[in-house]
């Protein structure tokens, strides 16, 4: 996971205001870029964040025993 909750929220966002342009505007190329943000804020882990060591949510380390 590197999407936090705060950068989820703005996506959630971006995705309604997106949404609503496809829509009015019939650019139905942008429903698939609100789908991959749909399925970010879902899965929590951005492809691009990763390829640039980019994390927004809090570091958690995992312990071993």
């Amino acid at each position: 996971m590197n999407v936090g909750n705060k950068d989820k929220v703005v996506r959630a966002i971006l995705v309604v205001g997106i949404t609503i342009a496809a829509v009015l505007t019939q650019q139905w190329w942008l429903l698939l870029f609100s789908v991959m943000l749909t399925i970010t804020i879902f899965t929590g882990f951005c492809g691009i964040y990763a390829f640039l060591g980019i994390r927004t949510c809090p570091y958690k380390p995992t312990v071993k025993k």
